[in-house]
């Protein structure tokens, strides 16, 4: 038997995309914000997208820079990024009050954030108001992961160290498990 899911939280039925802080340089400012809302668009080129409200300071910020940093944030720095989530970097040095280390990126000005376990360092090449955000495409210029737990797929269960997971809301999980289904035929081939 189904129910009905209200409309204003139908989209918690697509949860389970990592948290990710997303970075970006202004001058000398670095504006560090929680974003729930991403999605890998294209493989050639390597295309993403990160859904951002307007009113956010990272939105003109990353429309300015045209470029940002998305930062995959692992569960032990949950309760940094959920503050930056909560705050307004027009106020607030994020990084002062959450103690979380910039690092060099290899192409972009934005910083790496190094308690993150992978990093995307995106040129912006489009942006599209649809609704209430605005979904900034970048281009991955650059990209990193920390060696123990990652290769071509997430190694969930080799450390501690795991991807967040937002549900919607204030939940949160982990993966446990990292599988791969046995192929339907012997020339099953997967993309992505």
């Amino acid at each position: 038997m189904k129910q009905d899911v209200p409309l204003n939280i139908a989209h918690r039925l697509l949860a389970g995309g990592p948290v990710v802080l997303v970075t970006v340089t202004a001058g000398e400012l670095v504006e560090v914000t929680t974003v729930a809302w991403t999605a890998p668009l294209s493989l050639n080129p390597l295309l993403v997208g990160v859904g951002v409200f307007p009113y956010h300071f990272a939105h003109d910020l990353i429309d300015d820079a045209e470029e940002f940093v998305i930062n995959v944030v692992p569960e032990d720095i949950l309760k940094q990024a959920r503050y930056c989530g909560s705050v307004s970097g027009r106020e607030v040095d994020k990084l002062k009050q959450t103690g979380l280390t910039p690092a060099t990126a290899q192409e972009v000005r934005a910083p790496l954030l190094e308690e993150c376990i992978g990093h995307l360092e995106c040129g912006l090449v489009d942006r599209h108001k649809f609704g209430d955000h605005t979904l900034f495409v970048g281009q991955v210029l650059a990209a990193s992961a920390e060696s123990d737990l990652f290769d071509v797929a997430w190694k969930v269960t080799e450390r501690e160290l795991r991807p967040a997971v937002h549900l919607g809301k204030n939940y949160y999980t982990v993966w446990e498990e990292r599988f791969e289904p046995p192929p339907e035929s012997e020339s099953e081939t997967t993309s992505g």
